[in-house]
């Protein structure tokens, strides 16, 4: 169905017209919100909400869309690029930290038993090592192995390729094991 027909028809008859965007555009969506919105630290219910989150926005905003500046494809992956954006800055907020500081490793500061102690002093050993690579690889380290995010999704953010980060990882991974002399 063309634009011109989707917004008269959400003039006319709103129900209608929510329903033709949601079946043409859902899969488009929820693609655009995993991009940014990694599966190891968010869950489908997350991803779900962005784009319900962005065809409410949509449904708000209809009147301010201008069909001479972009198809409501183009317009609808904006608000969805833009409330995963959204979603994702307030998770970091929400763990107190930005997604390539070292300190997300050491999300927990609790600990009750002698294995707890345990595990925490490696965890601060394993920090004291990634502190030790350069800046790039350390990045790389604690966006994939910590914050979960595919190698993709590191090169599209850090503007590199995924075989550069592939292989920065393989390198990064050899000098944590001869540092921590494992």
């Amino acid at each position: 169905m063309s634009d011109d027909k989707i917004i008269d028809l959400l003039k006319n008859d709103p129900k209608k017209g929510m329903e033709q965007i949601i079946n043409e555009y859902t899969g488009l969506l929820y693609s655009v919100c995993r991009k940014y919105l990694s599966p190891g630290t968010f869950c489908d219910a997350d991803i779900e909400d962005c784009v319900s989150d962005t065809f409410c926005e949509a449904y708000e905003g209809i009147n301010s869309f201008d069909r001479t500046r972009c198809s409501i494809k183009s317009w609808l992956c904006v608000i969805a690029k833009r409330r995963a954006t959204d979603t994702l800055r307030a998770y970091y907020k929400r763990i107190n930290t930005s997604p390539i500081d070292d300190t997300v490793i050491l999300q927990s500061d609790a600990f009750d038993t002698e294995e707890d102690l345990i595990e925490r002093s490696e965890r601060q050993r394993l920090v004291c090592a990634i502190k030790q690579l350069d800046k790039t690889d350390r990045q790389i380290i604690v966006r994939k192995f910590f914050l979960c995010q595919p190698s993709k999704q590191i090169a599209a953010e850090m503007a590199l390729t995924v075989r550069n980060v592939d292989t920065r990882t393989s390198r990064a991974i050899k000098k944590l094991q001869k540092i921590m002399g494992e």
